[in-house]
Order: structure tokens, then sequence, then C-alpha cells
């Protein structure tokens, strides 16, 4: 189940202990994309001020922080 959840404005992003991110259409309540990643993703929260200010995700687990 999601455990983390976060927005960049325009869609919803949810963190469920897994190497996945899912991409949610608030308005139409549906599944866009799954992004893979390399961290287990129990806590999410999105920065508009990473990748050149392109945005990006920071992530982690209970034991680490990835960005």
């Amino acid at each position: 189940g999601t455990r983390s959840i976060t927005t960049d404005g325009t869609h919803i992003y949810l963190g469920a202990a897994t190497n996945y991110i899912f991409v949610i259409d608030p308005s139409s309540k549906t599944l866009l994309s799954v992004i893979n990643t390399t961290v287990s993703c129990r806590f999410i929260t999105y920065d508009n001020s990473l990748d050149g200010g392109n945005g990006g995700f920071w992530v982690g687990n209970n034991t680490g922080l990835g960005g």
C-alpha cells in the first residue's frame, strides 16, 4: 500500500516501499506511469530545485536517503 505521497502541482506521486514511484493524474484519478528507482520509496518528496531546476525526488527507506 501507499506509504508516502507528494505532488509537483500537476501530478501526484506515490511511494509504496518499493523501487517504484507511481504517477497519478489527480483529475482523472488514473495511473499515468511508473518510475523505476534504485531505492525503496518508503518516503518521498518532490523538490523543484533538483536536476538543474527540472525537479526531482528525495526518496528513502528506513535506512537511507537518495536524491
